[in-house]
């Protein structure tokens, strides 16, 4: 028989819970273009929420980091408030395992529910392989999500996998309203563009200013990146084919 999965949000600062309600839960995962990770991580650098917890579970991956000099933990909970918006930011610096998956999308948004959130914005990456209209991204709403979609909708028969589903999953079973952004993205590399686009994205849904300029020059240092690496690999093939002449 299976041992039974515990998830814990262990508090490190006390709230309000009047605070929390009426908020909404961003997050994302390590995906294709890592643009839901890259997109959450600068969302937290930019609007520098308070740190009010983390999600453990007895399975959960043993992985730390330093990130801007500070200790990362695998699931970070952060709390923002303008005054106008409020956000509950679920920072995923690693991926949940495969069997944790669903148990943890359940877990998060049971909890996201009990302190009355009162929409989820999911992140991820859409292969821009798929992109034959020359779009920047596609959506995808669940039942509950009543609000105008700001763009088109995913393709029929497009699958979404991984972590992201589960939430998504998760956030249609618990009548929790949720909308997936998916910029299209390289899919076998880091995509600050995307992330960009996704950020974009979010300050517009919640009407709030962030300024996505890093992200922009990210994607512009590595294009020169590979533009280097692609020389120099045609520099080496030039030196190999004068020792065959």
């Amino acid at each position: 028989m299976s041992r039974r999965l515990h998830f814990k949000l262990i508090v490190k600062e006390k709230v309000n819970p009047e605070t929390l309600r009426n908020s909404t839960l961003i997050t994302g995962f390590r995906g294709f273009g890592l643009v839901g990770y890259l997109a959450t991580k600068y969302l937290r650098d930019k609007l520098n929420p308070k740190l009010i917890g983390y999600i453990v579970c007895d399975r959960m991956p043993s992985i730390v980091y330093v990130s801007n000099g500070k200790l990362a933990l695998p699931h970070e909970l952060y709390l923002y408030s303008n005054g106008k918006a409020k956000i509950l930011l679920l920072l995923n610096n690693a991926l949940p395992s495969i069997p944790l998956s669903l148990p943890f999308a359940r877990y998060v948004l049971k909890w996201a529910k009990k302190v009355g959130v009162k929409e989820c914005l999911f992140i991820g990456g859409l292969n821009k392989s798929f992109n034959i209209d020359g779009d920047d991204a596609r959506y995808l709403a669940n039942s509950y999500y009543t609000k105008p979609i700001p763009g088109k909708i995913l393709e029929n028969e497009l699958p979404v996998a991984g972590p992201l589903a589960s939430m998504i999953i998760y956030s249609e079973i618990l009548k929790l309203p949720s909308l997936t952004i998916l910029p299209y993205t390289d899919p076998m590399r880091p995509d600050p563009h995307a992330a960009a686009i996704a950020v974009e994205k979010v300050s517009t849904l919640l009407n709030i200013a962030i300024d996505v300029t890093e992200l922009y020059e990210g994607e512009r240092m590595i294009q020169e990146e590979l533009k280097n690496l692609i020389e120099y690999y045609k520099e080496l093939e030039k030196e190999k084919s004068m020792y065959y002449m």
